[in-house]
């Protein structure tokens, strides 16, 4: 069964469903966590936490979403958070020498370690969930293109761009890397096997509504969190709102006022009557100034005085 079958499962009740999605993804979350705080004991709590989260969440997930690009996004923002607070409370020095005793010390590993996750993140939301469906999951071309909607040789066209702005991104964070090498390393290391044991704490602690512990706090704290910045995204769009307004309001009251003559002659212009005479007696008029002025200056002839006499 693929992901969005076992969380429509899972929402029907299945506790199965829910540890096969836990033992599925729970590689990539622990790495991407791990990666974060750089501590086994906290990565742990973001594991509980990012589960948990997804626990509460799964019937309001869309039936087309990349679960590992939730979950990546998820483990990234509660991972920052637990980071800010250790660094705040300990401003530890020494968490990269405890990474590196958890983990292979890999040279070429190494230097990916610190900057792999931000350049992640930095990708647009298509590319990452391919890396992320190629690399983290183990998916073919074929299964990573029925993913995101495209044909098997479109998703190893877009793997292969994806990868090429993922060294970019890399390499103006000072680390440069090959084709080559990016995707060996990517294969091996950017989802790790987690402790033994914690697929099963970690569902449990999920479906858990005690609602106590580290991993509890986090998952509250990053709904808290996402209320406020849907919160200030809504004042903002208002506040622009009401700038506008107010903007249009005094270019309006700025504009030049019609002066009283050309009021005159616009209202003049929509009277019918006025309208109407104009019309009638302006040929009439013309002719006589017309014959008037040829008469006094030039006409001499008497039927041309009569003419004009007449007229």
């Amino acid at each position: 069964m693929d992901d969005s079958q076992l969380l429509q499962e899972y929402t029907r009740g299945s506790d199965v469903a829910f540890t096969t999605l836990v033992r599925r993804h729970l590689g990539l979350v622990y790495s991407v966590a791990w990666r974060h705080v750089h501590d086994s004991a906290l990565a742990e709590d973001v594991s509980q936490a990012v589960f948990l989260l997804l626990a509460r969440q799964a019937a309001q997930l869309k039936s087309d979403v990349v679960l590992s690009g939730w979950l990546f996004r998820t483990t990234c923002l509660v991972g920052n958070n637990v980071r800010r607070k250790e660094q705040r409370r300990q401003q530890r020095e020494q968490e990269a020498y405890e990474m590196s005793q958890l983990h292979s010390t890999d040279d070429s590993w190494q230097p990916l370690i610190p900057v792999i996750d931000d350049a992640l993140r930095k990708l647009g939301e298509t590319d990452r969930n391919t890396v992320l469906l190629r690399f983290a999951e183990g998916q073919s071309h074929r299964e990573v293109g029925r993913a995101l909607g495209l044909s098997e040789e479109a998703a190893k066209k877009r793997l292969q761009r994806a990868l090429e702005k993922l060294r970019g991104l890399l390499s103006a964070s000072g680390v440069t890397v090959s084709a080559v090498a990016l995707t060996t390393l990517l294969g091996e290391r950017l989802s790790a096997a987690p402790p033994s044991g914690l697929d099963l704490s970690v569902s449990a602690a999920a479906r858990s509504a005690a609602g106590q512990g580290a991993a509890f706090q986090l998952a509250q704290e990053v709904q808290r969190a996402a209320r406020w910045t849907r919160v200030r995204t809504a004042v903002g769009i208002l506040a622009g709102a009401a700038a506008l307004w107010s903007l249009w309001l005094a270019v309006r009251s700025s504009a030049p006022s019609p002066s009283p003559a050309t009021a005159e002659v616009k209202q003049a212009k929509v009277i019918p009557g006025a309208v109407a005479a104009a019309n009638v007696s302006a040929p009439a008029t013309i002719f006589r100034l017309t014959i008037s002025g040829s008469y006094n200056s030039n006409l001499r002839h008497p039927s041309a005085r009569s003419l004009c006499e007449a007229a």
